[in-house]
């Protein structure tokens, strides 16, 4: 920290960075097995929610200390879907939280403050980089108009077609 304060004013710390991939069915090795076996929600997300998980222990936080969450919300469902997986929730639940406010700017736990993925099209690996900047942003208490109040600790999730996911916690020091 003191080498990043040297370079800019308000450092902001990654507290995790990880990637995690689902089971791959050997019948189709390109293919992880959500697309083939179906299930409940834990047996489809489990990259989503291992990478999550992994970041949670490495950051030594859990979904209660985070004040806002920055998701790959390119389908309209992934927003409730990934939420339920970030958060810990049942199924349905991120749906009352939607239905409350508890998700939007102000509510509880904010999320997609920037507007999502959707709201610039899928860009790819750009995603990424732009969840990542809008927590910095927030972090820094620079957000202006989408400004969380009080934002310390942010996560952002990614999750690829074929089975992958990230995630990364950051947190102003």
């Amino acid at each position: 920290m003191d080498k990043a304060k040297k370079y800019v004013d308000k450092p902001i710390k990654v507290a995790a960075a990880t990637y995690a991939t689902n089971k791959f069915n050997e019948a189709a090795p390109f293919m992880p097995l959500l697309y083939f076996a179906g299930g409940q929600m834990e047996e489809r997300h489990t990259d989503i929610r291992n990478a999550v998980e992994n970041a949670y222990k490495q950051a030594g936080l859990g979904p209660e200390d985070l004040d806002l969450i920055e998701l790959q919300d390119t389908c309209s469902s992934n927003e409730l879907i990934y939420s339920e997986v970030i958060l810990r929730l049942q199924e349905g639940e991120a749906d009352r939280l939607l239905e409350k406010g508890a998700t939007a700017l102000g509510g509880e736990i904010p999320i997609n403050v920037s507007g999502g993925s959707s709201s610039f099209g899928e860009a790819i690996s750009a995603q990424g980089f732009l969840q990542i900047y809008e927590l910095v942003q927030q972090l820094r208490g620079q957000a202006g108009e989408r400004q969380v109040k009080d934002a310390r600790i942010g996560l952002a999730q990614q999750h690829g077609g074929h089975g992958y996911a990230s995630a990364i916690i950051l947190e102003k020091v």
